[in-house]
């Protein structure tokens, strides 16, 4: 057995534990609520929007989005099964070019009817949900999502963003959950890989 083979499998067994504990209820419920508090914690700031959602082409905005591998797991368990299966055809195509019916997803209610062609250009660092200048993902987006604005208010939210991390690590560390904190479209890209492996 290769290096690249223990390693694979090493990630495969990490996702397939953050799938897991995703899917439980008290942990997703705990996710949930602290993703709620996020919300709370932002709308008293009252920051405004003014990029119109061009903060999600990373490499053009000059930032990156990070996340754990428990909440990419959280997500995308949003996302359902059906949704998961069309975005990992998708970013997967040979030909970087998805079939028609790969690019349109159903994702239950949470994210509405969603059409991703852009899905198989991860590499980009654009992000996938970001379509027209909307989140196709609002509800479900990742904390990072919810805490960044480009209105110069930044003061704050650096230090929300270390408090609200710093209650994902504990959460990691109650459960005994591997903690992994990796950039938003290479995690989406293995994410959706190992998805399918379960």
């Amino acid at each position: 057995m290769t290096d690249s083979d223990e390693n694979s499998i090493e990630t495969g067994k990490r996702w397939r534990q953050w799938y897991g504990f995703a899917k439980k209820s008290n942990i997703a419920e705990e996710i949930a609520q602290l993703l709620s508090r996020v919300n709370q914690d932002v709308s008293q700031k009252k920051p405004v929007c003014n990029a119109s959602g061009q903060c999600c082409d990373f490499k053009a905005y000059g930032h990156r989005l990070y996340v754990t591998g428990l909440e990419m797991a959280w997500v995308i368990n949003r996302l359902g099964d059906k949704d998961v299966t069309s975005l990992n055809t998708a970013n997967n195509d040979t030909d970087r070019t998805a079939p028609e019916d790969a690019k349109v997803i159903n994702s239950g209610g949470a994210a509405g009817d969603l059409a991703l062609p852009q899905f198989s250009e991860l590499s980009a660092l654009i992000c996938p949900f970001q379509i027209e200048g909307l989140c196709r993902i609002h509800e479900i987006r990742p904390m990072g999502c919810r805490l960044y604005f480009c209105d110069g208010s930044d003061d704050w939210q650096h230090e929300r963003y270390e408090f609200y991390q710093s209650q994902i690590k504990k959460l990691h560390a109650i459960y005994d959950i591997d903690y992994a904190y990796m950039e938003w479209t290479v995690g989406l890209t293995q994410a959706l890989r190992y998805k399918l492996d379960l």
